[in-house]
């Protein structure tokens, strides 16, 4: 609605001028009016409070589920550097035992150490005086590929908790380790950065 002008005549009381109740229903229809727009400006206001309430708040829960996140990363990193620790800890325990190349290498789980192998053809593992079931005992695997991938070979019965390894990459290390738990082995696999510098 345009603004209604109240009309004051030409001079004081010619009676040019609006009357009192036509004065007093423009004035009503112009506060009216501005009261309308008031509570549409606040309605407005409202919601976008709202929305910044709203906003804000997904904010703080993503800070807070960023944060967690980040801990947990921690404590897995954490978790796998301690490990590695162990197992570092425990290679370095091992006597080192260099066992040359063969179609065919036994693993003597009497004989404890940490193997090397220099691998240069196709591999296959046997094992022997596997520990009975109130003993526990681990035995580390280092492999050295050549320049060719070769294939890996182990008995029947082994427990991966990885995928098991059909192969050696070329110019690859790798570590196996496997634990012999009453007669039953159980093994992990892992290639490594190649020999050559690259990954």
């Amino acid at each position: 609605m345009a603004q209604q002008q109240i009309n004051t005549g030409n001079s004081a009381n010619d009676g040019t001028g609006d009357n009192l109740r036509a004065a007093s229903q423009k004035s009503n229809m112009n506060f009216s009016e501005l009261y309308a727009l008031t509570n549409s400006i606040q309605t407005i206001a409202n919601a976008a409070i709202s929305a910044a309430t709203s906003a804000q708040t997904d904010a703080d829960q993503a800070l807070t589920d960023a944060a967690a996140a980040n801990s947990t990363a921690i404590a897995a990193q954490s978790t796998a550097n301690t490990a590695q620790d162990g197992v570092d800890a425990l290679e370095a325990q091992q006597d080192l035992i260099t066992v040359p190349y063969a179609a065919t290498v036994d693993l003597d789980f009497d004989v404890p150490g940490y193997r090397t192998i220099t691998v240069i053809g196709d591999l296959t593992f046997t094992f022997s005086n596997l520990v009975p079931s109130d003993r526990v005992l681990l035995m580390t695997v280092h492999l050295f590929s050549d320049g060719s991938p070769h294939n890996l070979t182990f008995p029947d019965g082994v427990i991966f908790y990885n995928a098991i390894p059909a192969s050696i990459t070329a110019f690859k290390n790798a570590l196996l380790v496997f634990t012999s738990l009453g007669g039953i082995v159980h093994a992990t696999y892992k290639e490594h950065v190649d020999i050559t510098g690259g990954n």
